[in-house]
């Protein structure tokens, strides 16, 4: 685990219901100071999570940012006003009864608004269809409405429905509109992520497109017998991922509907190719325009990503070389190269 942390108190817990109707647990916390920023909440990820930990309401807790990015909650120790976790039996969005799946708890309702909030939410979103203006708040407005039953019921709803929700005026509710028919034009990958299909991310996504470059070609290797093994041969795609893939392909069947997808090119590459090198990014960028333009980069030239230094880890990118950061630490520790952008650029030519 990171050393770098901080000792604080667990308030309360709050429930939310995700896209895939998972409810996950998230710790509120006292705020506390961990590399410059003030934490007040964490996830616990699930009932397992807070067994494991043993972990009561009150208790003092060791908090680190995994990955140096993501507040985690390692270690608890009990105070004398401790007292334990009610584990929820019914969604906090709409009350219906959850189900056990490994330690994970899910809504049984098909038409909880929060699935449905989060889902939406998830497919107009920036690495996704990229709808400009729909915002959470706009989406909860149009369920409220009645305009959504399921995500792609944005594409049907007129300028004149968009109108009558609060606070949008003639020219908000022309453009929002007119964002939403545009979006129907999309690549191929950002089809497949908008989807939601459950573990299928974006670079996923993006393996999925490049492989089959139009959704012709996935439809057809879908009707083979062999199509597991087909999508199997995809590096970095695994059993756990195909069967969830082949079992929520409806949702791309039916967003495939209302979209104009166009075919993924193979776009040829004036950089040297990575030849499967494994690469941690970490810190601010200076050439790219964010970090994910150049992790973006590293998977088109045939390049591995992961989120923690490891044994299998080819180089770390950090434009601050000498830095005493938990990810330099571990580097130095396993001999894996540091190297800056510049020096990442050079690699490959740019």
């Amino acid at each position: 685990f990171p050393s770098q942390g901080e000792w604080t108190v667990l308030k309360s817990i709050t429930w939310q219901t995700g896209r895939t109707g998972r409810v996950t647990p998230v710790a509120e916390l006292e705020p506390v100071n961990i590399m410059g920023s003030t934490i007040e909440r964490a996830t616990l990820h699930n009932i397992g999570y807070i067994s494991g930990l043993n972990l009561q309401l009150n208790d003092k807790v060791f908090l680190v940012k995994s990955n140096d990015i993501i507040p985690a909650v390692i270690k608890c120790e009990h105070t004398k006003n401790s007292k334990p976790i009610e584990i929820v039996n019914k969604c906090p969005s709409c009350g219906s009864s959850l189900k056990v799946v490994n330690d994970q708890l899910f809504c049984t309702n098909d038409d909880c608004q929060a699935k449905l909030l989060y889902r939406t939410s998830h497919m107009v979103s920036r690495d996704a269809l990229n709808i400009d203006g729909l915002s959470e708040q706009t989406i909860q407005k149009m369920i409220e409405a009645g305009y959504i039953q399921k995500p792609w019921d944005i594409f049907n709803i007129t300028e004149a429905q968009i109108l009558k929700l609060d606070g949008f005026a003639k020219k908000s509710a022309k453009k929002i509109y007119e964002n939403i028919q545009n979006a129907r034009n999309c690549d191929f990958d950002k089809a497949i992520y908008a989807s939601g299909i459950e573990l299928v991310g974006r670079k996923v996504s993006k393996d999925i497109a490049r492989e089959f470059e139009t959704i012709d070609n996935l439809l057809y290797c879908l009707r083979r017998d062999d199509a597991r093994s087909i999508l199997g041969m995809i590096d970095g795609i695994g059993n756990t991922i195909i069967d969830s893939f082949i079992k929520n392909f409806y949702l791309l069947e039916e967003l495939m509907e209302y979209l104009n997808i166009k075919q993924q090119i193979k776009q040829e590459s004036t950089f040297k190719s990575l030849d499967n090198l494994t690469f941690v990014v970490t810190g601010n960028v200076e050439t790219f325009k964010n970090r994910k333009e150049l992790e973006e980069l590293i998977t088109s030239l045939n390049g591995k990503l992961s989120g923690s230094v490891s044994s299998k880890t080819n180089y770390l990118i950090n434009n601050n070389v000498t830095s005493n950061s938990g990810k330099n630490k571990k580097a130095k520790e396993l001999n894996v190269p540091i190297i800056s952008e510049q020096m990442f650029n050079k690699m490959i030519g740019r």
